[in-house]
């Protein structure tokens, strides 16, 4: 994905290529916490049984059905349940869940956290897109194009009646940058002042003048790898072993997804690098569809490569598209997950309260009305888990994008839009009603004679 993300805007701007940097360790720390988690939760109640006396287990009946009073919360909610004139059975199902409330809120938080880590990526994802899509879009003009050898004023004036537009003429060169002691090698990008560098975002400071052969703009990575601010000077060395460079003041400060990235004026570039009124590449803004500029840039002479902005963005929105398709799965997947978690729980609950269904049917309960007990129980819990996911999905995509910010992708600001809440708990509403199957099967099965031979063994 991040090969496929930065491949157009690397070309076109000079940047070089992505590095895969292995996913072993990765992968490696995921199986050792789900080993980890897996052993907790066998561990921990069997610790919390062992320390139980026999007696004790032999002497607690009905110890998992919650059959007893259920505390004030259980009151409280039949007491509600009334005032509000709900049916019997919501009343029931509802009075249930809160006698049981640990078992409650422990799925509860389990679901929510999942569904809110689901949302969390979302919302992440669609913040790196909308922010990288910018980006990209910023990369250049219409289309930009690099030569084999420079080229002088008369072949762009050329090239732009070639594309019926305009140029803007780019150098493109690997430099030593350096701040005291300190230094690093990135691309400089060296452009006259026009339409690219006007269309930049700066987070602060402003664009060099025409008239400005001392100023430079550096990214964000730049400037906190180098702990710099406006008016701070930088010395650009054009190559990695020169003994001496050119000292430049800090103009501004590019917002984008580069690292180590700095453009100065054409003027500087030409002078520091000897190719004064000459050019490597340039950025061209045309009125043609993309397929005709392409066509006709690879036909002007001495063209080496070619990139179309407009395909460069459907590589980049390809790249994003593919991995919000692979969210979506992981969305299913964590639905049929808490599905089957929520129909274990509703399965287990039913079996152990299969005397209290056995007598509902004796005082004349249908099957429906036992079924809305079911089903009552397992939407409140999903609706319980929705409650914490809603709130908890933007502090966690929060930290989330705090990472980002201090490896690649500084100063994001989170977007919540409203879609993602709405597929989360559009899916969980419509999936988990089907965790209520099993215990339907076992609640409307039971039959008045199997509490009065519970009652008859007592």
């Amino acid at each position: 994905f991040a090969r496929a993300l930065f491949s157009g805007y690397a070309a076109t701007v000079g940047l070089p290529p992505p590095v895969d940097p292995g996913a072993g360790w990765m992968l490696a720390a995921t199986v050792a916490a789900c080993l980890l988690t897996a052993s907790l939760a066998a561990w921990v109640p069997a610790f919390l049984l062992a320390r139980q006396h026999p007696a004790q287990l032999l002497a607690a009946r009905n110890w998992s059905s919650g059959s007893t009073a259920g505390g004030p919360l259980a009151r409280a909610a039949a007491r509600a349940a009334g005032a509000l004139h709900l049916p019997l059975a919501i009343a029931l199902g509802l009075t249930h869940i809160l006698r049981r409330r640990g078992v409650t809120l422990l799925a509860g938080l389990g679901l929510g956290t999942s569904f809110a880590l689901v949302m969390a990526f979302l919302l992440v994802q669609h913040t790196r897109r909308a922010e990288v899509e910018g980006a990209v879009k910023r990369m250049g003009l219409d289309a930009t194009v690099h030569f084999e050898t420079a080229v002088d004023t008369k072949t762009l004036d050329a090239l732009a009646v070639r594309v019926d537009g305009q140029v803007e003429p780019l150098l493109s060169q690997r430099a030593m940058l350096g701040v005291g002691p300190k230094t690093v090698v990135r691309r400089v990008l060296m452009i006259a002042p026009g339409q690219w560098v006007e269309q930049q975002r700066l987070v602060k400071g402003r664009a060099f003048h025409a008239e400005e052969g001392n100023g430079i703009l550096i990214d964000r990575w730049l400037a906190r790898h180098f702990a710099l601010d406006l008016g701070d000077r930088v010395t650009v060395f054009p190559y990695p072993d020169s003994p001496e460079g050119t000292e430049l003041r800090v103009l501004g400060i590019l917002q984008g997804v580069t690292q180590g990235f700095a453009v100065l004026p054409l003027a500087a570039g030409q002078v520091l690098y000897g190719m004064e009124g000459l050019a490597q590449g340039a950025h061209v803004a045309s009125t043609l569809p993309a397929e005709a500029l392409e066509r006709r840039l690879w036909a002007a002479p001495a063209a080496q490569a070619v990139f179309v902005l407009e395909r460069a963005t459907g590589e980049v929105r390809a790249a994003f598209d593919a991995t919000e398709n692979l969210l979506r799965w992981v969305l299913a997947m964590a639905l049929a997950i808490a599905a089957l978690f929520l129909g274990v729980l509703a399965g287990v609950d039913a079996s152990d309260r299969a005397h209290d269904f056995a007598i509902l049917r004796a005082l004349g309960w249908r099957g429906r009305s036992i079924v809305g007990v079911c089903m009552t129980e397992v939407l409140a819990r999903g609706v319980l888990a929705l409650a914490l996911a809603v709130p908890l999905a933007p502090l966690l995509a929060t930290l989330l994008l705090g990472r980002l910010a201090a490896a690649q992708f500084p100063d994001m600001t989170l977007a919540t839009p409203a879609w993602v809440f709405l597929l989360v708990c559009g899916g969980v509403l419509a999936v988990i009603p089907l965790g209520g199957i099993p215990a339907l099967r076992g609640a409307t099965r039971v039959t008045p004679a199997r509490a009065l031979r519970q009652l008859v063994t007592e």
